[in-house]
């Protein structure tokens, strides 16, 4: 999943900072504050249980950020092509 970030991020982030008042930048903003707390949330446990329970939610919620991202990129491309 690392690899494919570091592959489709840069132009999904251009296209954000192109468009910071977009529904899509602001839907990707929130999920990655969500990933942030939900991170420092696991940092700060002491219970396994509860770590592995965050990690797999925020295994899920980065996948959903991504594919968010990923397909809000593709419409504001569209539109700017189309334009």
């Amino acid at each position: 999943m690392v690899g494919l970030y570091y592959r489709i991020s840069p132009p999904i982030a251009e296209t954000l900072k192109r468009h910071p008042e977009s529904r899509i930048a602001n839907v990707t903003r929130s999920i990655v504050q969500t990933c942030a707390d939900l991170s420092n949330e696991q940092d700060e446990t002491d219970s396994r249980v509860e770590s592995v329970a965050l990690g797999i939610l925020l295994t899920q919620l980065y996948i959903v950020g991504i594919l968010t991202a990923a397909f809000g990129h593709a419409g504001i491309r569209l539109k700017e092509l189309l334009a």
